[in-house]
């Protein structure tokens, strides 16, 4: 067989006529050394040098997007950047200084440097009134501040967040200190709170163990009743029982929520929450108490992961967190609700809220980023990859997330075959479309149907889970937009939206899969998205302003990196 007719032949062909053409032919000697001479070095210019004014207020998005306290927000930003404790470092041949944590120590060394700014934290009064303070305001300044200090480092907001309630970012969970307020009653909160909020105490939550993560119900631990005492026996029996990844054990935690099966007279009552003390005042490991380190991790090092193993620890029986259920002296096991699955399930709903977060749109956003800005992507100091890190682990993170959307899917569901089996419409949970017919999509989607809130509010609407966090994040938003005056920030926002739905449509196969979306259709969706992007490029130097963030909390990468790079500045 000739070579040159195989496929590898023809390919090797085609290559050489191509660079052939592309070549250009030898040049005289004058005009090659021309073609070799100096070209002028690249040079920075700000953005915003070159960008249009703003088309809108960046300050009235930012406090659309905030939403609330941005005062606090704004101080809590100016108590980190002017303590020495959060790293700030002057980068490029200006003055420009940034703050973020030194991602070159060590585990132990970042661990310390994180206790170090929590305490710093709470002797400039930013945890005041996070568990002593109730309503709806406090709540949410509580969040404001916990937000601003993951922008900083996200092991320091969830060093935090697993001391008061064990809190990521904006998605509300609880842990020792919430534990208690929704868990316990009036004897646990005036004991605990005060001590826990002032840091006089340091609290984890030990709840996921070894063998035991997204099955709450299947834990192994157990906590036995001794009436005699009136004290709760807890022990770990088996190696799959030791609590695992517990944020806060391995170097500074003093006292823990653990999560255990109650025994009473031999008779296994569920799962419950107690109150134990871990380590002494001196920070010494209690006795019947083994804590080892989960070690070196892919990211959120700065957080003390610990493994704890208990070997029939005791403690009081006022330690049993007893909102739900009770234990008396006697050893009577007392509740308000008697089926066991409901009160398992009253026992775990303070506990879910946030527990889902689609951390799979994280890592994908991250790793883009991290390929849009090549090399440079790549360097610590710019936090990308830092985040790409950070951002998979929360995937599994509290359980995981696949079997959490189930979760979610199933009580969905559920709740939607009850309403049939009622011959009721489905309401609420902003799926009600799913009480109609399917609309008649068109074969030729144009760009005003596929930017029409009527149709991006059906098309998020039709895969459960995923549609229900989806179809959440736009209706809050086209609320918000509605609330917005006719003018540029409105269309700008029209923009936004419209963004938003045609990527999760895109990135979606459900659409496809199930026939909503024709493949031509499928073709026009991603067309439209191409077009959005092209439409807010004048904007988007505008709207990443309205984030709020301060220019030290962002990174070399940001400005002039050719300045930050150069051999003048020591950046070597």
């Amino acid at each position: 067989m000739d070579p040159a007719l195989s496929p590898a032949g023809r390919r090797t062909a085609a290559i050489a006529r191509h660079l052939a053409g592309a070549l250009p032919a030898s040049p005289p000697l004058a005009a090659a050394a021309a073609l070799l001479g100096p070209s002028p070095c690249l040079s920075y210019a700000p953005p915003e040098s070159a960008e249009p004014a703003p088309a809108f207020s960046p300050v009235e998005l930012r406090a659309l997007l905030d939403g609330h306290h941005l005062t606090e927000r704004d101080w809590v930003f100016r108590v980190m950047e002017e303590s020495q404790l959060f790293c700030p470092r002057q980068r490029g041949s200006g003055s420009r200084v940034f703050v973020a944590p030194d991602y070159n120590d060590g585990k132990e060394a970042q661990r310390e440097a994180t206790m170090r700014r929590v305490a710093h934290l709470a002797q400039r009064g930013v945890f005041r009134g996070w568990l002593t303070e109730h309503g709806a305001d406090a709540e949410l300044c509580k969040l404001a501040l916990l937000e601003c200090l993951g922008v900083y480092d996200h092991s320091l907001a969830i060093k935090i967040g697993v001391h008061f309630f064990l809190c990521l970012f904006n998605f509300i969970m609880y842990s020792r200190g919430s534990a208690i307020k929704f868990l316990g009653t009036k004897r646990h909160h005036d004991k605990w709170f005060l001590a826990t909020e002032n840091y006089d105490i340091k609290g984890c939550f030990a709840m996921t163990e070894l063998g035991h993560g997204s099955n709450v119900r299947g834990i192994e631990t157990i906590a036995t009743y001794d009436s005699k005492a009136r004290e709760f026996i807890i022990n770990t029996p088996c190696e799959s029982a030791q609590k695992y990844w517990i944020g806060g054990a391995a170097n500074h935690a003093t006292h823990t929520i653990v999560f255990s099966q109650l025994h009473i007279n031999g008779k296994n009552e569920g799962v419950h929450a107690f109150v134990a003390q871990i380590r002494d005042e001196d920070g010494n490991v209690l006795p019947n108490i083994h804590i080892a380190d989960c070690g070196h991790k892919i990211g959120l090092n700065g957080v003390d992961n610990g493994r704890i193993w208990f070997q029939n620890i005791r403690v009081p029986r006022e330690n049993l967190l007893n909102l739900v259920a009770d234990v008396l002296p006697d050893g009577q096991y007392v509740s308000m609700i008697d089926d066991p699955d409901q009160r398992f399930a009253a026992f775990l709903s303070p506990l879910t809220l946030g527990r889902v977060n689609i951390a799979v749109n994280s890592v994908y956003i991250s790793k883009e980023c991290r390929e849009a800005c090549g090399g440079q992507g790549l360097k610590t100091e710019n936090r990308v990859g830092i985040f790409k890190a950070e951002f998979d682990v929360q995937s599994t993170f509290e359980g995981d997330n696949n079997v959490l959307m189930q979760q979610v899917s199933k009580a969905l569901y559920a709740d939607f075959l009850a309403a049939q089996k009622k011959k009721q419409p489905f309401k609420g949970l902003g799926l009600e479309q799913l009480n109609g017919p399917s609309p008649v999509i068109p074969d030729k989607l144009t760009s005003s149907i596929l930017r029409s809130s009527q149709f991006q509010s059906y098309q998020l609407a039709e895969d459960l889970a995923r549609a229900f966090t989806e179809r959440t994040i736009l209706q809050i938003f086209l609320e918000d937009e509605m609330n917005v005056p006719s003018g540029s920030l409105k269309e700008v926002l029209g923009l936004l939206r419209s963004l938003y739905v045609m990527v999760s449509v895109d990135e979606s196969a459900s659409f496809l899969r199930y026939g909503y979306l024709s493949r031509d259709n499928v073709a026009g969706v991603r067309k439209e998205v191409s077009k959005l992007c092209s439409e807010l490029r004048p904007h988007a130097l505008a709207v990443a302003s309205s984030f709020g963030i301060p220019d030290a909390f962002l990174s070399p990468l940001a400005f002039d990196w050719i300045a930050a790079n150069a051999l003048s500045t020591g950046s070597h």
